[in-house]
């Protein structure tokens, strides 16, 4: 499965299965899934960002997926909420997303960005570092829980490139 530059998709997943996503090179990828909570995903693993073996929570504080590996020199940010159309000037991946998943961008949970490098500066401002990523970089989620999860292949090439997303579900 593809997922152009700007374009979004959802996937449902089985409990046990695993999500394999792929970047073309800089192509950042944001997930979410109805019940995501970033706070609750922060506060269990204690970070603003996830690393292999750290769990995904929902709002009710169950894990819904563990990152089982990745292969990546970016890293998987949940502190920002994803770029959007204000910013942008045409769609960004908050309205690509609650179009995918069919709610209101009010109602979109939180979101986790991949392929995206974020620091957070000793005066507690959020740097922007861009994409550190190169074509076959991966992550492997492995989901726990039945869920449908949104994605979008950033369509903010301020940051990394205009490229694709490539998924594998095993």
């Amino acid at each position: 499965m593809i997922i152009n530059f700007a374009e979004s998709q959802t996937i449902s997943l089985r409990a046990n299965q695993k999500l394999k996503i792929t970047t073309s090179g800089q192509q950042a990828c944001t997930i979410t899934f109805l019940n995501f909570s970033a706070a609750l995903t922060r506060d269990n693993n204690m970070s603003l960002r996830l690393y292999e073996g750290d769990g995904i929570y929902g709002r009710n504080n169950e894990t819904y997926f563990i990152i089982e590996s990745m292969n990546t020199g970016s890293m998987i940010d949940i502190s920002l909420p994803g770029c959007r159309a204000e910013t942008l000037g045409r769609d960004g991946c908050r309205e690509l997303l609650s179009s995918a998943l069919e709610v209101t961008v009010d109602l979109l949970p939180d979101t986790i960005n991949l392929f995206f490098d974020v620091n957070i500066l000793d005066n507690g401002m959020i740097q922007i570092d861009g994409n550190k990523s190169e074509s076959g970089d991966f992550i492997v989620l492995q989901c726990l829980k039945d869920v449908k999860i949104g994605m979008s292949a950033c369509p903010d090439s301020r940051y990394g490139e205009e490229g694709r997303i490539t998924l594998q579900i095993f």
